[in-house]
């Protein structure tokens, strides 16, 4: 049986090649690696890379289809009626915390512990809220529609809370 040998083969060329070719190297290297971290801490559900890739992921489905349709005919020139208020602020709270806390956590980051269990994982709302593509439009048929079309577990709330309770809660929302 034959022994395979490898050997290096010294880089030919002048200093500024070798160094170069040696950065390269070790950039493709470190590109790999941050690849797989972020990948592996998507799979693991770990490491704020890995959570930052998980959310983008869970987007997608809604993400895409704003994109190529926008918001639903339905609601797509929706906006909030509702004054930001002390007394809208206090009820989209209140209803936050009953309808969408357990999932959303306490603070929108998707990190309630009904939540943990959820595949995709509830969206952050609070990284969310801050693309422009959350317009109250978009804020309303997320919330009215629910998830079922982009297999999220999001209950669709248009027959659960009325039209001034969902606005409520946006109106809460845009205050975090």
């Amino acid at each position: 049986m034959k022994r395979l040998v490898l050997k290096l083969l010294p880089l030919k060329g002048n200093m500024k090649t070798r160094g170069f070719v040696s950065a390269a190297v070790m950039a493709g290297m470190m590109l790999m690696a941050l690849g797989y971290f972020i990948y592996d801490g998507h799979q693991r559900g770990g490491g704020m890379m890995g959570k930052m890739m998980g959310m983008m992921m869970n987007e997608t489905g809604r993400h895409s289809f704003l994109m190529s349709n926008g918001v639903p005919q339905k609601y797509a020139e929706l906006s909030n009626p509702l004054p930001s208020s002390p007394e809208n602020i206090s009820a989209g709270k209140e209803l936050y915390n009953i309808n969408c806390m357990s999932c959303h956590g306490e603070t929108g980051l998707g990190d309630g512990v009904a939540g943990k269990s959820l595949d995709p994982a509830p969206a952050d709302l609070i990284s969310s809220l801050s693309m422009p593509m959350s317009s109250d439009s978009f804020l309303y048929w997320s919330i009215s529609a629910g998830g079922s079309a982009f297999n999220s577990a999001m209950p669709a709330f248009e027959s659960v809370l009325n039209e001034n309770e969902r606005w409520q809660i946006i109106t809460y929302l845009r205050q975090l």
